[in-house]
Formats: C-alpha cells, structure tokens, sequence
C-alpha cells in the first residue's frame, strides 16, 4: 500500500519536486541585477566625497562613493537578494520575511544576533569569552615565521584569478572540518545554539555562539596565515556570506546538480539540521559539497515540512527570544564542563547529544552476549 500523500508533498512533504537547478540561476540572476544597478546608482549620482553640517559641527566622508561600494553595504545588499530570490520562489507565505514580522521567539533570536554580528559586538563577546584568545590572527603567525625563518608564506602576489579559486577551495575545505568538529562532542554546546533555531528564516546563518573558537583555529587563524590580497577576502567572504544566508532561506529547491557537487542547497541544509538525532545528527557539513562526498558524509533528501532544532527531551531546552544571552551563557558553562571532563576535572554536561543509529548498533552488538547478536 502506497503511502505517499500529494497533499503533503504539496505543502512541503518529501516526495515533492525539489530538483530545480533553474531556482539558483534565478537566485544569481537577482544578485547580479542588484549588484549592478547599486554599482550603477552609486556611480551615477554619488559625489566622490561629501561634506554634512551636524549640531553645529562639520562631518567630512572621504572617500564616500568608495563607502557606498565597501564590504558592509555589499553585504546587505547580497542579503537583500536572498529575501527577493526567495519571494520571488518561495512565495510571500513562506518567505523570511513574513515569518520575521510575526516576531516568533526563534525569530528574534536570529533577528537580535544577526544586529550583534553587524555592529561588530559579538566579536567583543568572542573576547570575553575566551579570555582574551579570540584576539590570535593568522597575520601575526605569518609575521613571526618571516622574522624567525626569513621565509616568505602568502599567495597574495598571485594573479586574483589563480588565487581566488585556490583559496576558495582551502577555505571550504578548513570550513568542512570547523563544522565537523563543532558536532563532536566537546564543542557541540556552542555549535548546538546554531542548531537550536526551530526553522531557516535567511537571518539563522548569523545565530552563532560568539565563543566558536574552532572556526578562529581551524578556520580563520590558517587562512590568514596564506595572506591573500585584499580582493581575495572581499571576494571569498562577501560570496561565502551570501551562501550561508542562501543555504538557511526557504528556497524549496536542491539545485539538482549544482546542489549535489558544487554549491550546498537550502534543502539538504535543512537535512544537516534535521530534529531527529536518532538518524544521524551531522551531515552535508560543507559549503562545498564535494568534500562532503569525499568524507562520505553527504546526505541528500532534505524537504520543507522536514522539523529541524534540537530535541528538549535528549538535548538542552531553549528559551530563545530577544533575550539572547541566557542561552548563550548555559552553552557556554556547557562548553567549559566539557573541556573540565576532558582534562578530568569535572563530569561532562548532561545530556549528552543522541549518538547515530550507526553507533547505537554497533554499541549493542559489542555488548550483546555472542549467542545473541544479529547476523546479517
């Protein structure tokens, strides 16, 4: 007897048609009309600098059209051609943005982190929290090798067409591993306020714990520590910004091919935040897909109605809301207690995240009596 239901698949269910490559070339397609008309707006009307009386005093911008172009606003306009694509795919019921004016809790948390992210503060608390490590740079590592060694260790005097690719490439790969590390078991506390948002509203790709020192080393420090030219970076993190909201927006589409090798898709993202850990909390890692397969990690199937968030019952309860810090702070000491029972100082938090079905089986074949255990 068949199970599949056309009405569910309609309204999200697993069986519907996902496949859409043509929705990421409407995405890109947004983007570029964007990028292109700001560019030409700017170009057109903006004075190359501007001169504005305040209370009396003179405020001079240098530099101003070149502002205009800078990487915040670039940043917000790529944001602002995620929330369009996704109108224009989704549809206005099932856009971020209608979900965000009905203000839910989860809501506001990504809405209150992604202010944070902007106005530079949760760098501060990254400061706090690590007492004072989140300060490490990759370019103070790359100075001392050239003081001590002579040697010179950068890419940035490559031509930016070499370079950008190459770079792209080590920059999703060190991502891949960041993120499979925030899932082992020590870090997950700080990886998990990620994954305790209870739906993708584009905004989600900013919920992140301040305190994720394993992107700083693994990610950040060895990335800087290559130098890459100034466009580089402003390449490579206005493109991987951009994804990141991409891959947390409800777009109901898995890019078909593209999706499967080389640009994850909101669908299979949705799958790596799937509620259910019994299946196997820890999938499609990587912006990049092909490292995913490479690591026999990749695991497609991901579809709207799919629950996402952390389960109450077997993880920690979250208050979300405005109010971020609480969470914040539980996650954090979670963290710490963590590190304190791997050095045998303490227990670890309870409890403690669902392991694999994979892990479950094979823990019950090796405890099982041997006259009892399964033959396969």
């Amino acid at each position: 007897m068949s199970t599949h239901n056309p009405a569910l698949d309609a309204a999200g269910g697993p069986n519907g048609d996902y496949n859409k490559a043509s929705a990421l070339f409407v995405v890109i397609a947004v983007l570029a009309i964007m990028f292109a008309g700001w560019g030409f707006i700017v170009n057109t009307l903006a004075p190359q600098s501007l001169q504005l009386e305040f209370a009396g005093k003179e405020i001079f911008f240098a530099d101003f059209k070149q502002k205009l172009l800078g990487g915040l606003v670039m940043g917000l306009l790529g944001a602002a051609a995620v929330f369009v694509a996704e109108f224009m795919l989704a549809g206005w019921r099932e856009s971020s943005f209608r979900h965000l004016m009905r203000t839910s809790k989860t809501g506001w948390s990504d809405i209150v982190m992604f202010i944070l992210d902007q106005v530079r503060l949760t760098r501060l608390i990254l400061i706090v929290f690590t007492l004072g490590i989140g300060l490490a740079s990759g370019e103070w590592l790359n100075r001392f090798v050239l003081q001590q060694t002579g040697i010179q260790i950068g890419v940035g005097h490559w031509p930016i067409y070499v370079q950008l690719p190459v770079i792209y490439l080590i920059y999703t790969y060190l991502d891949y591993w960041t993120h499979r590390v925030g899932h082992m078991k020590t870090f997950w506390p700080i990886h998990r306020f990620h994954h305790a948002a209870e739906d993708f509203y584009i905004l989600t790709s900013v919920r992140v714990h301040p305190a994720d020192l394993s992107s700083l080393f693994i990610l950040s420090v060895p990335l800087m520590f290559l130098a890459p030219s100034v466009q580089t970076l402003f390449l490579l993190f206005a493109w991987q910004s951009f994804l990141r909201m991409l891959i947390h927006s409800r777009i109901p589409s898995n890019w078909g091919w593209v999706g499967r090798w080389l640009m994850q898709s909101p669908m299979d993202h949705r799958m790596h935040h799937i509620r259910d850990m019994s299946e196997g909390q820890g999938m499609n890692y990587s912006l990049l897909p092909l490292w995913d397969r490479l690591h026999n990690t990749w695991r497609p199937g991901g579809y709207p109605a799919l629950e996402i968030g952390v389960d109450a019952k077997d993880d920690r309860a979250y208050r979300h809301g405005a109010w971020v810090m609480p969470d914040l702070i539980r996650d954090y000491v979670d963290f710490i207690r963590n590190v304190g029972a791997k050095l045998g100082l303490c227990e670890t938090y309870y409890p403690t995240p669902i392991p694999s079905k994979t892990k479950l089986a094979k823990a019950e074949a090796e405890t099982a009596p041997a006259g009892l255990q399964k033959v396969s």
